[in-house]
């Protein structure tokens, strides 16, 4: 019997929201909240130049960045040259901190939201010029949990 068999009737019920796609309690919040108000989120998505990115939903490509991985210089860095790769297609990179998904989540969500209606269909249409769905195995293996897409226009 399975650990979700167990769990009580009130934790069995909510096991449907959960997605193995998610790298952090941060993300899973986040993910969680945009999905109960009905957008649809693709977790993990592959794009060329950039890699992978924690989530896309509603026009904007978000990632969700705690001080472990993301404070060194490097890592910096990199997250910036990610962020402008992502601008020269069109996306819009929202980046959240620890910070802000735990401690002031109340504004983080109404302005979530407002970047989200901001991006509309036209970060929406970016999305879909910008990537392909891409078919090598090779991708599919390394991180099957997400689809794995590729930028084509620029």
């Amino acid at each position: 019997m399975s650990l979700i068999h167990e769990a009580p009737v009130a934790a069995r019920r909510t096991s449907h929201s959960l997605s193995t796609a998610s790298e952090s309690g941060s993300e899973t919040r986040v993910v969680r909240w945009l999905r109960h108000r009905g957008f649809q989120v693709e977790q993990q998505v592959f794009i060329e130049e950039v890699g992978y990115v924690d989530a896309y939903a509603g026009g904007v490509v978000l990632e969700m960045d705690g001080r472990t991985y993301h404070s060194s210089p490097e890592a910096f860095a990199e997250d910036r040259r990610r962020d402008l790769v992502m601008r020269r297609l069109g996306l819009h990179p929202i980046r959240l901190s620890y910070g802000q998904i735990w401690h002031d989540w109340r504004r983080t969500r109404v302005a979530l939201l407002d970047a989200i209606a901001e991006a509309g269909a036209t970060g929406r249409r970016a999305f879909e010029r910008a990537t392909t769905v891409r078919t090598e195995n090779i991708a599919r293996a390394a991180y099957p949990a997400g689809p794995v897409l590729r930028c084509e226009n620029w």
